[in-house]
């Protein structure tokens, strides 16, 4: 699947599908806000993308059950 956020507007939007019974099934699309403290190029490091996965994936665990 894919997903993105704006940082500006904290809209985010996942594309994700998942394997049932030998098949993909496409989920429905996740829409979410999803904010992040204000980051600056000189202080963008890891922590932002551990953190967006992290956040990524609880959202995905909580619509994979719908």
């Amino acid at each position: 699947g894919e997903s993105r956020v704006n940082l500006i507007t904290n809209e985010y939007i996942g594309n994700f599908y998942k394997a049932s019974h030998g098949k993909l099934q496409k989920m429905p699309t996740i829409k979410a806000k999803m904010t992040f403290p204000v980051t600056y190029l000189e202080t963008f490091d890891d922590a932002l993308c551990f953190d967006y996965e992290e956040k990524c994936l609880a959202l995905y665990k909580e619509n994979e059950k719908k």
